[in-house]
Protein backbone atom coordinates (compact mmCIF):
# COMPACT_ATOMS: atom_id res chain seq x y z
CA UNK A 1 0.00 0.00 0.00
CA UNK A 2 2.80 2.34 1.17
CA UNK A 3 3.92 2.18 -2.33
CA UNK A 4 1.32 2.56 -4.39
CA UNK A 5 0.92 5.35 -2.26
CA UNK A 6 4.31 7.06 -3.32
CA UNK A 7 3.67 6.04 -7.26
CA UNK A 8 0.44 8.35 -6.58
CA UNK A 9 2.18 11.10 -5.11
CA UNK A 10 5.63 11.05 -7.49
CA UNK A 11 2.88 11.45 -10.45
CA UNK A 12 0.56 14.47 -9.05
CA UNK A 13 4.26 15.61 -8.45
CA UNK A 14 5.56 15.75 -12.11
CA UNK A 15 1.91 16.66 -13.30
CA UNK A 16 2.05 20.09 -11.14
CA UNK A 17 5.47 21.06 -12.67
CA UNK A 18 5.42 22.59 -16.13
CA UNK A 19 6.92 21.13 -18.93
CA UNK A 20 10.66 21.63 -18.91
CA UNK A 21 12.20 24.09 -21.18
CA UNK A 22 14.43 23.84 -23.89
CA UNK A 23 17.22 25.82 -25.04
CA UNK A 24 17.43 25.97 -29.22
CA UNK A 25 21.22 26.92 -30.17
CA UNK A 26 21.51 29.06 -33.53
CA UNK A 27 24.77 29.53 -34.77
CA UNK A 28 24.15 32.88 -36.30
CA UNK A 29 26.30 32.96 -39.81
CA UNK A 30 25.73 34.26 -42.90
CA UNK A 31 24.71 31.63 -45.86
CA UNK A 32 22.02 29.26 -43.45
CA UNK A 33 18.31 28.97 -44.05
CA UNK A 34 16.64 30.18 -40.86
CA UNK A 35 13.40 29.86 -42.07
CA UNK A 36 13.75 26.04 -42.43
CA UNK A 37 15.08 25.94 -39.42
CA UNK A 38 12.28 27.74 -37.19
CA UNK A 39 9.86 25.78 -39.34
CA UNK A 40 10.90 22.47 -38.00
CA UNK A 41 11.19 23.39 -34.53
CA UNK A 42 9.02 23.10 -31.69
CA UNK A 43 9.16 26.33 -29.42
CA UNK A 44 7.18 26.97 -26.72
CA UNK A 45 6.43 29.72 -24.20
CA UNK A 46 9.80 29.42 -21.72
CA UNK A 47 12.15 27.90 -24.46
CA UNK A 48 15.52 29.49 -25.10
CA UNK A 49 16.91 30.82 -27.97
CA UNK A 50 20.93 31.07 -27.59
CA UNK A 51 22.45 33.27 -30.45
CA UNK A 52 26.12 32.03 -30.71
CA UNK A 53 28.21 34.63 -33.53
CA UNK A 54 31.28 35.85 -34.70
CA UNK A 55 32.06 40.13 -33.82
CA UNK A 56 30.82 40.55 -37.04
CA UNK A 57 27.23 40.22 -36.77
CA UNK A 58 24.59 41.40 -34.24
CA UNK A 59 21.24 40.14 -33.34
CA UNK A 60 18.49 42.77 -33.21
CA UNK A 61 14.97 42.12 -32.21
CA UNK A 62 12.60 44.08 -34.38
CA UNK A 63 9.07 44.33 -35.56
CA UNK A 64 7.43 42.34 -38.28
CA UNK A 65 7.79 45.19 -40.51
CA UNK A 66 11.32 45.77 -40.14
CA UNK A 67 12.11 42.26 -40.60
CA UNK A 68 10.44 42.12 -43.82
CA UNK A 69 12.10 45.24 -45.32
CA UNK A 70 15.25 44.63 -42.98
CA UNK A 71 15.60 47.25 -41.20
CA UNK A 72 17.22 47.75 -37.72
CA UNK A 73 17.15 51.48 -37.31
CA UNK A 74 14.21 51.25 -34.73
CA UNK A 75 15.35 47.93 -33.16
CA UNK A 76 13.53 46.32 -29.90
CA UNK A 77 16.49 45.21 -28.61
CA UNK A 78 20.34 44.91 -29.90
CA UNK A 79 23.15 42.43 -28.65
CA UNK A 80 26.67 41.84 -30.24
CA UNK A 81 28.62 39.68 -27.26
CA UNK A 82 28.52 36.67 -29.37
CA UNK A 83 26.52 34.47 -27.09
CA UNK A 84 22.72 35.88 -27.02
CA UNK A 85 20.51 34.40 -24.37
CA UNK A 86 16.66 35.22 -25.67
CA UNK A 87 13.81 33.86 -23.06
CA UNK A 88 10.64 32.97 -25.06
CA UNK A 89 8.32 33.90 -22.30
CA UNK A 90 5.05 34.64 -24.14
CA UNK A 91 3.31 33.12 -27.01
CA UNK A 92 3.69 35.42 -30.26
CA UNK A 93 6.07 35.49 -33.25
CA UNK A 94 9.16 37.50 -32.34
CA UNK A 95 11.42 38.60 -35.10
CA UNK A 96 15.64 38.65 -35.71
CA UNK A 97 17.75 40.04 -37.97
CA UNK A 98 21.73 40.72 -38.17
CA UNK A 99 22.41 44.56 -38.73
CA UNK A 100 25.49 44.00 -40.23
CA UNK A 101 25.18 45.61 -43.75
CA UNK A 102 24.07 43.47 -46.25
CA UNK A 103 23.45 40.42 -43.81
CA UNK A 104 19.58 40.07 -43.27
CA UNK A 105 19.36 41.09 -47.37
CA UNK A 106 21.38 37.75 -47.41
CA UNK A 107 19.06 35.80 -45.36
CA UNK A 108 20.87 36.27 -42.02
CA UNK A 109 17.22 36.56 -40.25
CA UNK A 110 15.06 34.87 -38.16
CA UNK A 111 10.93 34.67 -37.23
CA UNK A 112 10.86 32.47 -33.91
CA UNK A 113 6.79 31.06 -33.50
CA UNK A 114 6.45 30.52 -30.13
CA UNK A 115 3.60 28.53 -29.05
CA UNK A 116 1.24 27.62 -25.73
CA UNK A 117 3.22 25.32 -23.22
CA UNK A 118 2.14 21.91 -23.45
CA UNK A 119 -0.23 21.34 -20.51
CA UNK A 120 0.09 17.42 -20.84
CA UNK A 121 2.70 15.99 -18.49
CA UNK A 122 5.56 14.00 -19.91
CA UNK A 123 4.98 9.99 -19.97
CA UNK A 124 6.67 8.61 -16.77
CA UNK A 125 8.62 5.62 -17.55
CA UNK A 126 7.68 2.05 -16.77
CA UNK A 127 8.53 0.58 -12.70
CA UNK A 128 11.65 -0.70 -12.26
CA UNK A 129 9.56 -3.84 -10.57
CA UNK A 130 6.10 -4.71 -10.11
CA UNK A 131 4.18 -3.60 -7.20
CA UNK A 132 3.27 -6.76 -4.56
CA UNK A 133 -0.64 -7.38 -4.94
CA UNK A 134 -1.71 -6.55 -1.63
CA UNK A 135 -2.34 -9.36 1.10
CA UNK A 136 -5.44 -10.81 1.88
CA UNK A 137 -6.93 -9.80 5.49
CA UNK A 138 -4.86 -11.92 7.96
CA UNK A 139 -2.59 -13.05 5.90
CA UNK A 140 1.42 -12.98 7.37
CA UNK A 141 3.14 -10.31 6.46
CA UNK A 142 5.32 -11.40 4.59
CA UNK A 143 6.25 -15.15 3.77
CA UNK A 144 9.57 -16.40 4.62
CA UNK A 145 10.79 -19.75 3.34
CA UNK A 146 11.10 -22.63 5.31
CA UNK A 147 13.61 -22.72 7.82
CA UNK A 148 15.44 -25.90 8.52
CA UNK A 149 15.20 -27.37 11.39
CA UNK A 150 18.37 -29.09 13.79
CA UNK A 151 17.71 -32.26 14.08
CA UNK A 152 19.28 -33.58 17.43
CA UNK A 153 22.49 -36.63 16.43
CA UNK A 154 21.50 -39.73 17.18
CA UNK A 155 23.39 -41.15 20.10
CA UNK A 156 24.56 -45.16 19.56
CA UNK A 157 22.56 -47.49 21.53
CA UNK A 158 23.05 -47.97 25.03
CA UNK A 159 25.34 -45.14 24.86
CA UNK A 160 24.41 -41.32 27.46
CA UNK A 161 25.54 -38.21 27.26
CA UNK A 162 27.56 -39.28 30.70
CA UNK A 163 28.89 -42.67 28.99
CA UNK A 164 32.19 -42.17 27.21
CA UNK A 165 33.44 -42.73 23.72
CA UNK A 166 35.63 -45.80 23.18
CA UNK A 167 38.12 -43.30 22.46
CA UNK A 168 38.58 -41.74 25.43
CA UNK A 169 38.23 -44.87 27.71
CA UNK A 170 41.27 -45.71 29.56
CA UNK A 171 42.52 -42.14 29.72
Amino acid sequence: MAGLLALVLLFLAVASVPALATNHDITWVTGVDYTGWASEKSITVGDTITFQYGGSHTVDEVTKADYESCSSSASLRSSTDGNTVILLDEEKTRYFICATGGHCLGGMKIAITISAASTTPPRLPPPLHRPTPPRPPGAPRRSLPPQRTRQPRRRAPGRTAATPSPSRRGT
